[in-house]
């Protein structure tokens, strides 16, 4: 099981995403996950969609750019964004 503390390291896009809290600490709600990368750096996860759960994401800090619903989008810091389930999205 993936745990608060897990670690992944992206050697081809320099990538790390850090787990801050894995569903022990929310109670089976999901993970709140931190990520890390390179600008213009390309996405560590190609385009998909989540039949049954929400993601919410927050810019820290930089832009992000992500594709959802086909419609290329750019967030900066201090925003959010909820994609819902079956739309199809391309993380920041």
């Amino acid at each position: 099981m993936i745990r608060t503390g897990f670690t992944i390291n992206n050697p081809i896009t320099n990538s790390k995403t850090v787990v801050l809290e894995s569903d022990l600490e929310t109670n089976g709600m999901g993970w709140l996950l931190e990520l890390s990368t390179e600008p213009g750096a390309k996405p560590d996860i190609a385009k998909h969609l989540h039949l049954d759960w929400t993601e919410t994401f927050e810019i820290l800090s930089g832009t992000a750019h992500y594709k959802h619903n086909g419609v290329q989008k750019i967030a900066r810091a201090g925003e959010k964004f909820v994609v819902r389930p079956r739309e199809h999205h391309i993380h920041p």
